[in-house]
């Protein structure tokens, strides 16, 4: 597990289907804090030849725009790659959560063949 400020994000994988948790609020000035984690999230989706990378934010309060600036990063890497290297980040969200529903859709609005939103 990972900290970043009051942040927590932990992950597990298996084979090449990985899943991305994270819980709390992330008020960044910097978001080169949480790029470092994601980045190593999509290294190791990368070598497993990942189709999708699931991350769940349902546990998460809060994040600012500094640290929603760090998935646009991370979605940047992935369009950087060979179309058969790529794979799609799926948002688990709440809906009762009203910053993932504006945020997030943002996000997917910004790459639709790389990023998704499901709630619950």
């Amino acid at each position: 597990m990972t900290s970043v400020g009051t942040l927590e994000i932990d992950g597990f994988s298996q084979g090449s289907l990985f899943t991305v948790m994270l819980k709390g609020a992330a008020e960044l000035r910097d978001a080169q804090p949480l790029r470092d984690p994601f980045l190593r999230w999509h290294k190791s989706a990368v070598e497993a030849h990942a189709r999708e990378v699931r991350v769940d934010v349902r546990a998460v309060d809060f994040m600012n725009s500094t640290a929603l600036s760090a998935f646009i990063g991370w979605v940047a890497e992935i369009m950087k790659l060979a179309d058969e290297q790529r794979y799609q980040i799926r948002f688990e969200a709440t809906q009762k959560r009203r910053w993932q529903r504006s945020s997030l859709h943002a996000i997917a609005c910004f790459a639709p063949e790389h990023v998704s939103v499901s709630y619950s």
